[in-house]
């Protein structure tokens, strides 16, 4: 029995690849929060201006 491309790529090819793509993306969102957080606190904390 054949499948068709979409089975093909949600059975064989899909699944693979969705933990590379999902081994990058976890840590790279979980650096951009951090960045974020750390950016945001310095703009409150270290700039002069931003305190007034």
């Amino acid at each position: 029995m054949d499948l068709t491309d979409w089975q093909l790529l949600w059975h064989v090819e899909l699944p693979p690849g969705l933990g590379v793509i999902l081994a990058g993306a976890i840590p790279a969102e979980l650096m951009a929060l951090a960045a974020d957080f750390l950016l945001g606190w310095a703009g409150r904390h270290l700039v002069p201006s931003a305190n007034s």
